[in-house]
């Protein structure tokens, strides 16, 4: 093959092939958010954090100690947001299953019934009690849109 035609050929096999590569991902869900989940001020340090299309689907985002939040391969499109703290209700009867395993990971087992707490046992500083409005997709004023890429949505919660 003569020299000349390889440089052109080379660049037309980059151009064909590139659009593959890249990022990876769901490229039928191509969006990203994060930010910062708060309550009157203050950052939530755990909860459960869900965004939903209108198509009736959900997507889960985790909320970190730190009181900021991430969710990844994402439909684009509006989107409302839900958060639900009650799982770490440290009065909710019993945990079962998945609640279960959440809450001794944060090490917020309760003790026995007549066994005094444990050091590791911390649930108030996890637990935020916030409005119902915000658990269900019906009643949460909560929305955002979302393109393509990596978008920062603050979430600030109020009464």
């Amino acid at each position: 093959m003569p020299r000349g035609i390889f440089l052109p050929l080379a660049c037309l096999g980059c151009l064909v092939f590139a659009p593959g590569c890249g990022a990876g991902g769901n490229p039928n869900a191509p969006a990203r958010v994060s930010g910062a989940i708060s309550y009157k001020g203050h950052p939530l340090k755990a909860g459960n954090l869900a965004f939903h299309s209108p198509d009736g689907k959900s997507y889960s985002g985790i909320i970190s100690p730190d009181g900021t939040y991430a969710a990844t391969d994402l439909p684009t499109g509006e989107m409302v947001i839900t958060v639900d703290t009650e799982d770490l209700n440290p009065n909710k009867a019993g945990p079962k299953g998945r609640d279960a395993e959440r809450r001794k990971k944060m090490g917020m087992q309760q003790p026995p019934s007549g066994a005094a707490p444990s050091p590791a046992a911390k649930p108030d500083e996890y637990y935020v009690k916030i409005p119902a409005k915000y658990r269900n997709p019906k009643t949460s004023p909560l929305t955002v849109t979302l393109a393509a890429g990596r978008k920062i949505h603050n979430i600030p919660l109020e009464d």
